[in-house]
């Protein structure tokens, strides 16, 4: 069998699933690295890092050795079963991890050890296998080439093919394997692509030698007259190319981050978009080299038309998206919000990201017939610049860009940049006339950021909120603004109020609880800062010594300390208080037997790894790091949670604790927090809890009715969970990520009614399940018993009163009749603290 006319398609196919597997392994390893290292985003920068890196250096040293191969398709097959197993320590990081922050100590990992061993890890894990990604694609080029001389006949396409395998690497993770076979799963199946690949070409290299060239598509050769561009110069536009790509994508996912939720589908969506939008580009790169006499002449023209695109880029996502309060929806399956997403993507970015992406094609087809392996080496050699200009890209917006200039006009900047790159090698090129292309790119992006850009709001709610300070970074958009029914608001990318100053009562409240079930809590740490607002009601605790409070994101830990203090009692400057930009998960497991009384705050379970901190091995840690006696309270956001992952959260929290205590936090039917309550080696003590108040009364300084009395927390308690009750669902883990899955995927396609929420029928049968329970077992002392009871009807009276119902009134009294004595006759409670209306008001 002569197979010379079948190794580019043969090629085409391999490339495909190389690029398949390397996009798929580029997704799976940041989100499985952020469950090892934190997800914070330095963190992440580390990950990015080695991964381009890596994939910058295998594209370096196979031009070294590309012309040496003698046998090349059999170097493909040990270079992607490489590969597959390589990627075993990622896919087995839970199995071996566990010692690793113990043995650091919560001290050096928040000092340069900790970062240290964050690094080494980033790069001992992901550059290897990175390392062997970036050699596919050039060996593979030079293999199917070489008879041509030049990989200008054939790379474009074989780069096409790569690309498309990694847009269709992206959709075949998240939209297949993640939900069948969870992270772990998906990542074997990965695994199994590079093998796939192996074999494929271990089969190829048993048959004979190809006797004839390549069939790689004819491409038109540069004319005589013009001279092809020197090395430099095509080594210098692959770095601009690389770099430009991905500050376009880590710019494109900000400003999606606007008014898209930011679930883990937010940045694969985005990131299937632009690879896709590449692999078109390169296909049309590929066209249009058949035309163009001297390629360099199309490439000015695509850096001008993506100069434009992108300066306007933030004008069409806005015009798009106006009067939409965020991208996606309930009630549409799951594949057309990711659809919806991808088109307000394609609409606003995709020009921009179409152009841009030709250029790197057409400097392959810049590529000019020569001695062999001449040209082989220098197309692997402008991947590997290529890659590292992605990775400075990516890190010159993160670091520079967004901060300095936030999102619209760090577009309008690339912009400019790719303008002056397209006048630049007009300029160089003698095109006369065309010149007025880039010219009039340049000056239209430079009118775009002195005007509209430059007036483009970031933070979208300036209609109702009175904008106080916006900033942004890697983390996303941190925005504080005042509005007078919420005071003062800190938000997170638009969508996400971490706090506001009018509700910090109930905020308060959250850490009054746990601390009240402790018998002397001395040491506490609070997963979580916000605004400072609930970890400040631990210094209102005279038991209390010392506090740790972990932020994950540096712009909200700065907004707390600047523009809270005067709400949080100055929680960031007190001596009691050490704020740690840490990852809660990587800390807790540094520091075993630390706490007496630890406090996860508030979470939006589909946010990329924030549904960690309900996670089997998180909870386990957390039972490590208490003192004998500690107590574990961690609040869940029911009304962003169904019943069924409020179940899988209860069922993992029961395995690690055993008995599970639900609190309340008010008496509300709307926000619904509740609390998840374990204690490592105790049950929960209600003489305990009657001491703890009667001391706090004394020191005078928690002044909230409900926190100052026993009668007050039994009237918040909600029951148990047991292992009797409930016999486990499936649990959530860092291999299976099943709540953070579920919940993005219940956001992007669910029904809202799916969710607890206000006087929905789920919220109500589950208070009248946990008060029947109450009321027929021995879960609370007699003299407490009827006291959830009465926390219902208050409700009811609350909802009457908000809705302006009649029997409002009626409610009224036969709330407060229900209502404990010592609570409705305390001279010092603060009955502004009171959740809802205080009660002593006649004019009900």
């Amino acid at each position: 069998m002569t197979w010379g006319k079948h190794d580019f398609r043969f090629a085409v196919v391999v490339l495909t699933l190389s690029g398949a597997a390397s996009l798929g392994h580029q997704l799976l390893w940041t989100r499985r690295m952020a469950d090892l290292i934190g997800a914070t985003g330095e963190s992440n920068a580390r990950v990015f890092g080695s991964f381009f890196l890596g994939v910058a250096l295998g594209a370096a040293a196979a031009a070294r050795f590309v012309p040496r191969l003698r046998r090349p398709w059999r170097t493909v097959a040990v270079v992607e079963l490489g590969i597959a197993l390589l990627s075993l320590p990622a896919l087995l990081v839970n199995s071996w991890s566990a010692s690793l922050w113990l043995a650091l100590g919560p001290e050096r990992l928040i000092g340069w050890p900790g970062a240290v061993l964050k690094l080494l890890l980033s790069v001992l894990i992901v550059l290897p296998p990175a390392v062997l990604l970036g050699m596919t694609l050039p060996i593979l080029a030079a293999t199917v080439c070489r008879r041509d001389k030049s990989v200008s006949r054939g790379g474009i396409w074989l780069y096409a093919a790569y690309t498309f395998g990694g847009a269709l690497g992206i959709a075949l993770v998240v939209g297949w394997l993640l939900h069948r076979l969870g992270a772990a799963g998906a990542m074997l199946g990965m695994i199994g692509l590079n093998v796939l690949a192996g074999v494929m070409c271990f089969y190829r290299d048993r048959l004979p030698a190809s006797p004839v060239a390549s069939a790689a598509p004819e491409l038109k050769p540069a004319s005589a007259a013009e001279a092809p561009p020197r090395r430099l110069t095509l080594l210098l536009l692959s770095f601009f190319s690389g770099a430009g790509v991905l500050a376009i994508e880590v710019a494109g996912l900000q400003l999606l981050n606007l008014k898209a939720p930011f679930s883990f589908y937010t940045p694969a969506a985005i990131l299937f978009c632009v690879i896709l939008l590449l692999a078109c580009s390169a296909i049309l790169a590929g066209v249009a080299s058949r035309f163009f006499a001297a390629p360099l002449r199309g490439l000015a023209f695509c850096c001008a038309a993506a100069s434009l695109a992108l300066a306007v880029a933030p004008l069409l996502f806005l015009a798009v998206t106006a009067g939409r309060s965020g991208i996606g929806g309930h009630g549409i399956t799951f594949a057309a919000s990711l659809l919806k997403l991808g088109g307000v993507a394609g609409l606003s970015l995709g020009p921009g990201v179409l152009a841009a992406g030709m250029v790197f094609p057409l400097l392959i087809a810049c590529l000019a017939p020569a001695s062999a392996g001449q040209s082989q080496r220098a197309f692997a050699e402008m991947l590997a610049v290529n890659g590292v200009g992605g990775l400075l890209g990516a890190e010159a917006v993160h670091r520079l860009l967004l901060p300095a200039l936030g999102v619209h006009i760090a577009l309008g900047v690339l912009g400019l940049c790719y303008g002056l790159v397209a006048l630049a090698v007009a300029l160089r090129r003698g095109l006369g006339l065309r010149l007025a292309i880039p010219i009039g790119s340049v000056a239209g992006t430079c009118l775009l950021l002195s005007t509209s850009l430059k007036t483009a709001p970031i933070f979208l709610r300036g209609s109702t909120f009175n904008l106080v300070e916006v900033r942004s970074g890697r983390e996303g958009t941190v925005a504080v603004a005042e509005r007078p029914d919420v005071g003062r608001a800190l938000f997170l990318d638009n969508h996400y109020m971490l706090g506001c100053t009018l509700g910090a009562p109930d905020m308060q409240r959250q850490a009054h609880l746990p601390l009240l079930l402790h018998r002397r809590p001395k040491q506490v740490c609070f997963i979580g800062l916000g605004t400072g607002i609930t970890a400040a009601g631990a210094l209102r605790h005279g038991a209390v010594e010392s506090i740790d409070a972990l932020e994950l994101c540096p712009l909200v830990a700065a907004a707390a300390a600047q523009h809270f203090s005067q709400f949080n009692l100055d929680f960031t400057s007190n001596p009691k208080v050490r704020v740690h930009v840490e990852d809660a998960r990587t800390y807790i497991a540094s520091a075993p037997d630390r706490f007496d009384v630890i406090i996860g705050d508030l979470f939006t379970p589909w946010r990329p790894g924030e549904a960690r901190l309900c996670s089997y091995e998180q909870f386990t840690a957390a039972k490590a790091a208490l003192r004998p006696g500690g107590v574990y309270c961690q609040w869940l956001p029911l009304t962003q949670l169904t019943p069924e992952q409020f179940e899988v959260v209860a069922a993992t929290f029961q395995r690690v604790f055993g008995e599970v205590c639900l609190f309340r936090d008010h008496l509300y039917s709307r926000s619904l927090p509740i609390a998840l309550v374990g204690f490592k080696d105790a049950r929960l003590n209600w003489e305990i809890v009657a001491r703890r108040c009667e001391s706090e009364r004394a020191e005078g300084a928690i002044r909230d009715p409900l926190c100052r009395h026993a009668e007050g927390i039994a009237m918040l308690y909600l029951g148990t969970v047991t292992s009797e009750q409930r016999p486990a669902p499936n649990l959530n883990t860092l291999d299976n990520l099943l709540v953070e899955l579920e919940a993005g995927w219940h956001l992007l396609a669910g029904n809202p009614t799916g969710y607890f929420a206000g006087t929905s029928d789920t919220w109500l049968k589950f208070l009248n399940t946990q008060s029947a329970r109450i009321q027929h077992g021995g879960e609370l002392p007699l003299a407490l018993r009827h006291l959830p009871g009465a926390a219902q009807a208050i409700s009811r009276w609350l909802d009457a009163h908000n809705a302006g119902d009649t029997n409002a009134p009626a409610l009224r009294r036969d709330g407060i009749a229900l209502m404990p004595v010592c609570i409705l006759t305390d001279p010092d409670a603060d009955w502004s603290l009171w959740p809802g209306h205080d009660p002593h008001d006649s004019a009900e």
